[in-house]
Formats: structure tokens, C-alpha cells, sequence
């Protein structure tokens, strides 16, 4: 059996994947359900579920097949997303007193180091060990 490894860039571009899908990935120019083997990977992926009816005529005879594609909840994953961005950056408002604006800055940050700032861990200096970056 194959392994899958799970690490947080792979759930983030599943993730991707979702939410910036775009049907006419997965359709011609007339509006045709492309078959499987040529529907991108990154589209596959969006994909909640797919069923293929076959419809017949009163005398038994094929008359076309019905095809039905089930998109993964694109607001769920851009939400998600958002989540996961969150982790990566955060934002300090400063107040300019002279004209009452509020200043947003977002820095980008190591998700390690993030992770740790959240949840009150004393941090490390230890940048030797690349095997406890996530996000290189």
C-alpha cells in the first residue's frame, strides 16, 4: 500500500486546488464533459464526485449518457485558505494621532515560528533542525 504523506503544503494546495477551480477546466468549447485521463490532475482534485447515467429509449436502445460532476465547496476552501494565511502573517495597526488613520501593516513569518507565538512556546534558537520547518 502507498504511503500518503500529509504535510502542510500539500493540504495547502488541495486547498488551492478548490478553491480557484474553474469549470471550463474540466469541459470543451461546447460545454462537453472532457473525459477523465484529460481533465488536468489540479482540477481532478476539485472534484467532489462524478456519476455517468446511461439513458435509454423505450425500446432499450442507448440514447445518451447523463453526466453529473459534484465541485468541492469552493467558500469552504478560500475559507479554509484564509485560515491557513493566518497562520502565516499577522498584522500590527498602529494609530497616526495627527490624522486619526489606522495603518495596517502584515508582515510574512515562519510558520514555525507562528505556531509557537500562538500557543506561548518558549522559542528556540536551534535553526539547525530543517526537519521541524514546515514551510521552506
Amino acid at each position: 500500500m502507498k504511503k500518503i504523506e500529509v504535510t502542510p503544503e500539500r493540504i495547502i494546495q488541495e486547498l488551492a486546488c478548490m478553491a480557484f477551480f474553474d469549470l471550463s477546466s474540466v469541459t470543451d468549447d461546447e460545454g462537453n464533459l472532457l473525459p477523465i485521463s484529460e481533465i488536468p490532475e489540479e482540477a481532478r482534485r476539485a472534484l467532489g464526485s462524478m456519476e455517468i447515467e446511461s439513458l435509454f429509449d423505450e425500446d432499450g436502445g442507448l440514447r445518451g449518457r447523463l453526466k453529473k460532476v459534484k465541485v468541492s465547496d469552493k467558500k469552504q476552501a478560500l475559507e479554509l485558505l484564509g485560515k491557513w494565511s493566518k497562520l502565516l502573517m499577522w498584522r500590527e495597526q498602529t494609530i497616526n494621532e495627527n490624522n486619526n488613520k489606522t495603518e495596517v501593516t502584515v508582515r510574512q513569518v515562519d510558520l514555525k515560528d507562528r505556531i509557537k507565538e500562538l500557543t506561548g512556546e518558549a522559542q528556540d534558537d536551534d535553526d539547525d533542525d530543517d526537519e521541524d520547518d514546515f514551510l521552506q
